[in-house]
């Protein structure tokens, strides 16, 4: 009987592999927005926690007793090169979490939009006159 004993080219795959993928992940955590790099890509970079001013208008549907007024929110984005989460946005009443999330940029202005999708739920004093939300968001 005959054994076959695998050669490291066979388990790790050929040799320019893995500093290829070093190499890329280097690129999507960090790289692409090193200044020098960036100015190459063009990719806009919006991670980090933003505060932001709610302000809600007379189409709004807010029930009685709802808050009118402007409501301060809090939103964390987490991006790599590839990818972005925007989780969660929170205000004193309640937390959302997003399902979907991009970066759309619109009309050469320099402006980046980030839209997402979101789950929002109210704390627990709260869900009487405030229900659980989903829908769309955008932020400029």
């Amino acid at each position: 009987m005959s054994r076959v004993v695998d050669t490291p080219r066979q388990v790790w795959g050929p040799p320019v592999l893995w500093p290829c993928l070093a190499i890329t992940h280097t690129f999507d955590k960090w790289a692409w927005r090193w200044p020098f790099v960036h100015r190459f890509t063009g990719h806009p970079w919006v991670g980090g926690t933003w505060r932001a001013i709610v302000t809600p208008t007379s189409e709004s549907h807010i029930p009685a007793g709802g808050n009118r007024g402007a409501i301060t929110t809090y939103l964390t984005i987490e991006q790599t090169y590839w990818t972005l989460h925007a989780t969660p946005l929170r205000t004193a009443e309640s937390a959302s979490r997003s399902d979907n999330a991009t970066i759309v940029k619109t009309d050469g202005s320099g402006i980046a939009e980030v839209r997402f999708l979101y789950d929002n739920t109210p704390r627990t004093e709260h869900r009487q006159r405030s229900p659980a939300t989903q829908g769309p968001a955008g932020s400029r």
